[in-house]
């Protein structure tokens, strides 16, 4: 793959987050985060098996190790980041979350050993300064009680899904990117569903997809996608 290939498929998914996190809020307020991440999960499951279940015999117990490790950190991402677009205003939230790209990329320096130069340093400073500017209420006082709400549970997010970024690089490197997300969505699925029962919500899965097709299937497609 060439780096323009590469730039090309950043912006699409640069497009796709911007309408999946839009549509995300609609939906974890319409159903709740959990159902949110079961229709995300099982959605990315199903469409991708066919890709990946032929070639599992070539994934290895180091592989899923690997990819084990990736799912825990984008269950645990995803549900901060999810709780952060049900409580908060998106156009707060997003900022915040938006961290993740200074983070991930400092992770990938500090011990992927990627190289960063000073110019790239500086807009990384000038993200987190912006993002300071958009959350915080006023400058009088630096308290928690004067971010806008949700910030937290975003801040949280924006670790998760740096995180998330740097596994998704690696697993798809050392195994390949459809598996990646199919084992990751898959667990993502189960998990979320699990919760679901456990809160006793199981029976209102299906009411929910014929009441709200659209949205649901909307932020399931465009959260995939990305």
């Amino acid at each position: 793959m060439t780096i323009a290939t590469g730039v090309i498929l950043a912006l699409i998914a640069l497009v796709g987050w911007g309408v999946g996190d839009f549509l995300i809020q609609r939906t974890t307020r319409l159903v709740g985060s959990a159902k949110a991440l079961f229709f995300i999960g099982i959605v990315g499951f199903v469409a991708l098996s066919p890709f990946v279940v032929p070639d599992l015999h070539l994934i290895s117990l180091q592989d899923i190790l690997l990819l084990s490790v990736l799912s825990l950190v984008v269950m645990i991402g995803a549900a901060f980041d999810f709780e952060a677009l049900r409580t908060g205003k998106i156009a707060v939230v997003e900022p915040v979350v938006g961290l993740e790209l200074p983070m991930a990329v400092a992770i990938s320096v500090l011990f992927i050993g990627e190289h960063l130069s000073v110019v790239q340093f500086l807009f990384m400073l000038m993200v987190f300064a912006g993002t300071v500017l958009v959350v915080m209420r006023s400058f009088h006082h630096v308290s928690l009680r004067l971010l806008e709400k949700g910030v937290v549970l975003a801040l949280l997010a924006a670790i998760g899904t740096a995180l998330t970024s740097v596994l998704v690089g690696v697993s798809s490197q050392e195994v390949s990117p459809l598996a990646s997300i199919w084992f990751s969505h898959g667990a993502l699925a189960l998990v979320s569903l699990a919760v679901v029962i456990y809160t006793d919500k199981a029976g209102t899965i299906l009411r929910d997809i014929k009441k709200h097709p659209i949205t649901i299937g909307a932020h399931s497609i465009a959260d995939n996608v990305a």
